[in-house]
C-alpha cells in the first residue's frame, strides 16, 4: 500500500515546499515521548490540565487498546519497503516537534488568503488552537493511562528517528491534532474545498504509518479523539453569537459620534457585535468596559483635549 499524497492548495505549496526541502536535508530525528513511568514520576502532567472544549482529560479516552496486530505489524514493514524521497520529506514536515506548527502555518496563510477582519482572524485562531490543545491534553492522557511500546521497539522495524526510551504511541497525536485541526479549518473557512482539508489530514495520519511512529489502530484511535473535539470546537464557534448579522440598529448619533466620511457613506463599523459574542477568558465582553468618554464640546471634554 502506497500513501498517496493529495496536491496542495495553492496558498500552501510555496511554504510547504520550502519546508520539505528544509527538513529533508536536516535529521530525521523526532523528539521521542516520555513514557508513562517518566509522565508518573514527573510534575507535568498534561493529560491533567484544565480543558476549554472538554470536561476533563480524559474524557475521551478510549478502551485499553490490545496488542497489534500481525497486519499492523506488516503494513509498517510494507510501508517501509516503498519509501521515497518525497515520503520522507513529507513525513518530516508533519513530524513538526510542536505537532501544531503546520498546522498554524496554515491557518495564517489562509488569514493571509481570505483576510478577515482581526476580530475574526483572532476568533479563528482560538478556536484552532483551543481544540488543538484540548486534543493534545486528550492524547496525552490515553498515553500515559496506557504504555503500549510504539513500533520501534520490533527489530523489524526501521523508524525515522534516532534510538530512544520506547513510549506509548497510542493514540497517535499528530493524527489527532491533524483531525481537529482539518475539522476546524474547514469551518473556519467554508470557501475553501473540505476534500482539500481532509486530504491534509490524511497525509499527516498516513505519515506516522510511513515514518513508523505509530500502528494503525494508534492512528485511528488519535483520528476519533481529534474529530471529537474538533466538531466540539465548531458547534462552541457556531454558538458563539459571531453569525448574527447587525441590522444598523444601535448606532449613536449627535456630536463626537463616529459617523462614516466620503466616499464611504455606506460604510459600516467592523464587527459592532463582537462586544457581545462569547468570550473564552472574560464572563462578557463588558467586563472590563471603561467609563464612557466625556461628551464632546463639554467641560471635560475641553479639559481633556488640553
Amino acid at each position: 500500500m502506497t500513501p498517496t499524497h493529495a496536491p496542495l492548495p495553492h496558498f500552501l505549496s510555496r511554504r510547504a515546499v520550502l519546508g520539505s526541502i528544509l527538513v529533508s536535508t536536516a535529521s530525521l530525528v523526532f523528539p521521542q515521548t516520555a513514557s508513562s513511568t517518566d509522565a508518573a514520576e514527573s510534575e507535568v502532567m498534561p493529560g491533567s490540565w484544565r480543558t476549554w472544549l472538554l470536561t476533563s482529560g480524559d474524557e475521551l479516552r478510549p478502551a485499553k487498546p490490545p496488542p497489534p496486530t500481525p497486519d499492523e505489524l506488516s503494513e509498517l514493514i510494507e510501508l517501509q519497503g516503498q519509501r521515497t524521497a518525497r515520503m520522507l520529506a513529507t513525513a518530516a514536515y508533519w513530524n513538526d516537534a510542536t505537532v501544531v506548527m503546520p498546522w498554524t502555518d496554515l491557518a495564517l496563510d489562509l488569514i493571509r488568503v481570505h483576510t478577515p477582519n482581526p476580530v475574526r482572524a483572532a476568533r479563528a485562531l482560538a478556536l484552532l488552537h483551543v481544540a488543538t490543545f484540548d486534543t493534545l491534553v486528550a492524547t496525552e492522557d490515553a498515553r500515559v493511562a496506557y504504555t503500549r511500546p510504539g513500533p520501534d521497539a520490533d527489530k523489524a522495524i526501521v523508524p525515522l528517528r534516532a534510538a530512544g526510551p520506547a513510549g506509548s504511541s497510542f493514540p497517535s497525536q499528530q493524527a489527532a491534532v491533524a483531525a481537529a485541526a482539518s475539522t476546524v479549518l474547514a469551518y473556519l473557512f467554508p470557501k475553501e474545498s473540505p476534500e482539500t482539508f481532509t486530504a491534509l489530514a490524511d497525509e499527516a495520519a498516513t505519515s506516522q504509518l510511513v515514518a513508523a511512529h505509530a500502528y494503525r489502530s494508534d492512528v485511528d484511535a488519535g483520528q476519533a479523539i481529534g474529530h471529537a473535539v474538533g466538531e466540539r470546537a465548531v458547534a462552541r464557534g457556531r454558538a458563539d453569537g459571531s453569525d448574527i448579522s447587525w441590522d444598523g440598529s444601535g448606532r449613536l448619533t449627535g456630536p463626537g459620534r463616529w459617523q462614516p466620511t466620503p466616499p464611504g457613506f455606506y460604510q459600516q463599523p467592523t464587527e459592532p457585535l463582537a462586544g457581545t459574542w462569547r468570550p473564552w477568558m472574560l464572563a462578557s465582553g463588558d467586563q472590563y468596559r471603561p467609563p464612557a468618554p466625556a461628551i464632546c464640546c463639554s467641560e471635560e471634554y475641553s479639559l481633556g483635549s488640553d
